[in-house]
């Protein structure tokens, strides 16, 4: 009896501290979903096709050549060609890249001798933010952004194109970004 009871108590500790967790990580917190138009961006960025949840290696990668090259970001951004639904893992698109400040604008021509750059025009999106409380909220994060983007593009009968993250350091958020053709 006296076993039941510290098996139960310690099962009771651990749900607690899960749906503790669960709040901490946003899981529960209402998502606001705005309409936006994109600023121009320019990127840095590594091309990958695999799995995405092996994106965060390509992004560590880049970011740590990009310092050993003097050249310092707190943005980043992934854009997402494959809907994770329909392509299989191994064939998921993607770019996984750095977003280039006013002072790295002036470092183009050394910078594109060793990376691949571009720039991301102007578009209208779909945006929801999640704080970044640690490595759980890359998972957690697109699991509670997306579904909640489509619903509204659905709703409003947008039709949709590019999936974007963009990783902001400074402010410790992730903004998705859903693009949309009216």
């Amino acid at each position: 009896m006296k076993a039941l009871k510290i098996v139960s108590i310690v099962i009771a500790i651990i749900a607690v501290a899960l749906v503790g967790m669960a709040f901490y990580m946003g899981l529960f917190s209402t998502l606001k979903i705005s309409e936006i138009k994109t600023e121009p961006m320019t990127i840095v960025y590594e091309e990958f096709i695999g799995p995405y949840s092996e994106t965060g290696k390509v992004f560590g990668n880049l970011y740590k050549t990009l310092k050993t090259e003097k050249i310092e970001t707190s943005r980043g951004l992934g854009i997402y060609f494959s809907d994770p639904k329909t392509t299989p893992p191994e064939k998921q698109k993607s770019q996984c890249g750095a977003i280039l400040g006013k002072e790295q604008l002036k470092m183009i021509p050394e910078i594109a001798k060793k990376h691949k750059i571009k720039t991301i025009p102007q578009m209208k999106a779909l945006a929801t933010e999640l704080p970044i409380k640690n490595v759980l909220s890359y998972m957690i994060g697109p699991m509670k952004a997306y579904p909640a983007l489509m619903k509204y593009a659905q709703e409003k009968g947008y039709k949709t194109a590019l999936a974007m993250e963009l990783y902001d350091m400074r402010k410790n958020v992730i903004i998705y970004l859903l693009e949309i053709k009216k």
